[in-house]
């Protein structure tokens, strides 16, 4: 009887331990967002290139907080998505507010001026192209509350 009780309660626990401990990792872990992103190496490049950057998922950082974010380098430019089933209170509402962000790349740290993608942008089609055969997302091209950023490498 003691184990229907038990199991639960420490279940909770590991997942609480390992959301609390993300807030304090360099960097997200797994799903969860961590804390700011403190190793690698900071780059001062003036643009991003193929070789330097891979597409997938790399590290976001604003306001202090990391999360593991979808990007691709699309003509030169790196661009970051937010899916519209993220919350409203994510990392793309800080995006919004402060403009300014690092990313993580293979242990690089680059500062990024983070700049929304808005309707009526020429590359917005083939933005939401690439992500949508990348993902393997459908529908990414039609959502409005899908939303893109692109991540401008500024000089340190």
């Amino acid at each position: 009887m003691k184990s229907y009780i038990a199991y639960p309660i420490a279940f909770l626990g590991v997942i609480l331990a390992v959301v609390l401990g993300a807030r304090f990792a360099d960097g997200p872990i797994g799903p969860f967002p961590g804390g700011s992103l403190k190793t690698g190496e900071r780059i001062g490049v003036g643009a991003f290139r193929p070789p330097l950057v891979r597409n997938g998922r790399w590290e976001l950082e604003i306001d202090g907080r990391s999360r593991a974010v979808a990007m691709f380098l699309i003509d030169g430019g790196l661009f970051a998505m937010r899916p519209s089933i993220a919350t409203p209170f994510g990392w793309s509402q800080a995006a919004q507010r402060k403009h300014s962000a690092s990313v993580r790349i293979d242990n690089s740290l680059f500062d990024v001026s983070v700049q929304r993608v808005v309707a009526g942008d020429v590359r917005l089609p083939k933005i939401r192209q690439v992500f949508e055969e990348n993902l393997a997302v459908s529908g990414v091209g039609t959502d409005p509350g899908t939303w893109f950023f692109e991540l401008v490498p500024v000089m340190n």
